[in-house]
């Protein structure tokens, strides 16, 4: 009930501190964070607060979240069960819902693009030039004709592009190159589309991907669901 109601609650009163709801449920709603995903993680994240919780969210590789108890000075750390595979669950449902059962189209001459949705599809990717974490899931991959290739994990990218390798990870990314969109052909005009980006620490990410949707699907889905989504709560 605690959790149901959180939301409303919470927008209910301008200093959400003043009250302190349900302390003996900290635990419970600890444990059941650490599994969660979605609205229920907000609507937990939410509760913890009225429980006089101060908790964040995290997309540091550590842990997953951070948390100081009442009346604690310290903050402890809360790593998330399965949290690669909760990632990847969560992007494909938003991939198949947003492009009708994972129905990507493209200009180019033939997709290349490829959705990692189950175990097959992951075990199929040779990807021998880069090395990936133990718990890092393949979501979206692209291998062109012309050798540039670009892959999509739970944690972060990876692209040669023209013969160049570039890694770039979703907590360090801090913007895309507008001028790209301004120099190139639209979205739906060319056979491909190209996108650079900036870390925090300016260094350049470079990848080539089939147009239309491929692009949009790692650029405004992916992209956008793994950084910006997980980072407003920071």
């Amino acid at each position: 009930m605690l959790i149901k109601n959180s939301e409303e609650l919470f927008f209910q009163y301008e200093n959400y501190e003043t009250i302190v709801l349900g302390r003996n449920a900290i635990e419970l709603l600890l444990d059941n964070l650490s599994t969660s995903t979605g609205h229920e993680e907000y609507s937990t994240m939410l509760a913890l607060r009225m429980c006089g919780v101060e908790i964040w969210s995290s997309i540091e590789e550590s842990y997953r979240f951070k948390y100081r108890l009442p009346g604690e000075f310290e903050f402890q750390y809360l790593i998330a069960v399965n949290q690669g595979v909760n990632i990847h669950e969560r992007i494909i449902e938003k991939l198949k819902r947003k492009y009708n059962g994972f129905e990507l189209k493209t200009n180019n001459n033939a997709l290349y693009t490829i959705i990692h949705k189950d175990q097959e599809s992951i075990l199929k990717l040779k990807c021998s030039l880069f090395e990936l974490d133990a718990d890092e899931i393949p979501i979206l991959s692209c291998l062109l004709p012309n050798e540039n290739f670009f892959l999509m994990t739970t944690k972060g990218m990876y692209s040669v592009f023209s013969n160049k390798q570039y890694i770039m990870y979703y907590k360090d990314f801090d913007r895309s190159d507008r001028s790209y969109y301004n120099s190139s052909k639209q979205l739906g005009e060319g056979n491909t589309r190209v996108f650079k980006y900036y870390s925090k620490t300016n260094e350049i990410f470079i990848y080539e991907i089939d147009s239309l949707y491929p692009a949009d699907a790692s650029h405004n889905v992916i992209l956008h669901e793994l950084t910006i989504r997980i980072s407003k709560y920071k």
